[in-house]
């Protein structure tokens, strides 16, 4: 090739030169720009990191509070199941002990009705509802003695008191039953055959019944007088007839009797002997 003269060659360099300047100064200016966008993202970064942390500083702290926390509501719920157990133990022996309880009363309360009915035999029937090891000896104690005595007189009157008490209120619906006209007592077979009254009649009429005898005998229901009250509760506890029961004092002063005849008797027997001596 042929070599271009040394003008031409300086020529274009002088053309291209300013072309290069141009080209690298548009580069400058999109490089600053860039540069700036990436200073502005780095700041917005730099703030967003500093918030992070401000808010991993926060979290942080809120992961130690609700530690903290779950640690005293583990505590507390340990405490409250151990409480529960000892409460579940405490119901079982409460229940235990109730059942017991119960089962000691229920026993209690038949032995106390055994005993009712024992002391109301031993009052009635003295003479055969004595148990031997609960008869009377004296002990030589005269004082004591009494004492003892008062004891089951006592006890003898509150039972008769209560049989009286049943038998007034058995008497008033008796009279009651009599004053309206329909009481109709049966015959009850006597024991012994002593201390009973026999009724002729067998039962007392009502008002009706009379009146109906009047009309087929042909008689006014105003010609025969009407009974009273008091006559006919009188025929009415003439029908009744109650059993022959042993009078607990009368067997009593015959048993206190019977000791205070044995008592002298022993007495004279040993007077003479203490006379020899």
């Amino acid at each position: 090739p042929t070599s271009l003269p040394a003008t031409w060659v300086t020529s274009v360099h002088i053309i291209c030169l300013p072309l290069s300047v141009k080209s690298l100064q548009a580069k400058q200016r999109a490089l600053l720009q860039q540069l700036d966008c990436l200073d502005q993202e780095c700041e917005e970064l730099r703030a967003s990191l500093g918030e992070a942390e401000d808010d991993k500083a926060k979290l942080e702290h809120q992961l130690k509070e609700t530690q903290a926390e779950k640690q005293q509501v583990q505590g507390q719920l340990e405490a409250q199941q151990q409480l529960l157990e000892n409460l579940q133990q405490e119901k079982l022996s409460f229940e235990q002990s109730t059942s017991e309880l119960l089962r000691n009363i229920s026993e209690l309360d038949e032995l106390l009705q055994e005993l009712k009915e024992r002391e109301r035999l031993l009052v009635s029937f003295p003479d055969l509802h004595i148990p031997a090891e609960t008869q009377f000896e004296c002990t030589g104690n005269i004082t004591d003695d009494m004492e003892k005595q008062l004891q089951a007189n006592n006890i003898r009157i509150s039972v008769l008191e209560e049989e009286n008490s049943r038998l007034r209120t058995a008497l008033a619906k008796m009279k009651e039953a009599a004053q309206q006209g329909v009481l109709r007592v049966s015959l009850t077979p006597a024991i012994g055959g002593e201390g009973t009254s026999q009724c002729k009649g067998g039962q007392l009429l009502n008002s009706n019944r009379q009146s109906a005898m009047q009309a087929e005998s042909g008689q006014p229901a105003s010609s025969q007088p009407k009974p009273s009250s008091a006559e006919a509760m009188w025929k009415a506890m003439s029908c009744v007839s109650l059993p022959v029961e042993t009078s607990a004092i009368s067997t009593y002063a015959r048993l206190k009797g019977k000791g205070s005849a044995a008592r002298v008797q022993a007495r004279s027997a040993h007077s003479p002997r203490n006379h020899q001596k």
